[in-house]
């Protein structure tokens, strides 16, 4: 007998995790936007210290990622301001400044971490675990969207991504331990698998190719090889084995 709907519904949701970006930049900051929405995060956006505030004013945020240099102040201001209202969530600091040389008032303000821009996806990610802010398994709302608002449709379509997971992975796995390391199709692999982890909500598996991606991009690629998907096979073991299928 099939799943009813609210079984499906049930088993895919998790809370999504609130984020505050502020960010000037609109290119960096939709960038950044785009791709923690799609690793399952509810983010909301400030282009400057004032709007930030506002936002505070109207949300509880599980995490804040603050640009340092802003029209009207600086990230390490804000979190100290912030810190004397009493908002504890944990914060991560960007900027396109050197860390070395131009951070002063980031390295003394309660940050967590650090990152500088142009940033790369597996080192948000990394920070964001840092911070106890890993993507959500499942997001629900996207799988619930992908399938027309249908939860059975939603759970049938997750049923078939793990399910193909074993043999997905196993491809994976022969393309890294080639000799050189098959990039090419190891990224036609990851893309594939990345439109299947986006259609079905897993978010934190989606997460995870995105990074495998990036790491792969490096010029150095070529050395990597296994060790650039340890991350992400980590992630399939985990979803293989709390969803029962063997692989």
């Amino acid at each position: 007998m099939p799943p009813r709907a609210d079984e499906d519904t049930a088993a895919m949701r998790s809370p999504a995790l609130r984020l505050l970006l502020l960010e000037d930049d609109p290119v960096g900051a939709e960038w950044l936007r785009h791709l923690l929405a799609g690793w399952g995060y509810a983010v909301q956006h400030a282009a400057d210290c004032r709007q930030a505030l506002a936002l505070v004013e109207a949300c509880d945020f599980d995490g804040l990622l603050l640009d340092q240099r802003l029209p009207d102040g600086s990230g390490a201001t804000l979190l100290a301001e912030l810190r004397a209202r009493g908002l504890r969530a944990p914060a991560l600091a960007l900027s396109a400044d050197d860390a070395a040389t131009r951070w002063p008032d980031a390295a003394a303000a309660d940050f967590v971490a650090r990152l500088r821009k142009p940033i790369a996806a597996d080192a948000l990610l990394c920070s964001l675990r840092a911070l106890g802010l890993a993507p959500p398994v499942w997001d629900a709302e996207r799988a619930l969207a992908a399938a027309n608002g249908h939860a059975t449709i939603a759970g049938s379509l997750r049923r078939l991504m793990l399910a193909e997971l074993p043999a997905q992975r196993a491809s994976l796995k022969d393309a890294a331990s080639a000799q050189p390391p098959d990039v090419a199709t190891l990224d036609a692999l990851l893309h594939k698998l990345l439109g299947a982890a986006r259609l079905t909500g897993a978010a934190a598996l989606a997460a995870q190719i995105e990074c495998a991606r990036s790491l792969l991009a490096d010029p150095h690629a070529s050395a990597r090889g296994v060790a650039a998907l340890e991350p992400l096979d980590a992630e399939i073991e985990r979803l293989l084995r709390e969803s029962g299928v063997t692989g």
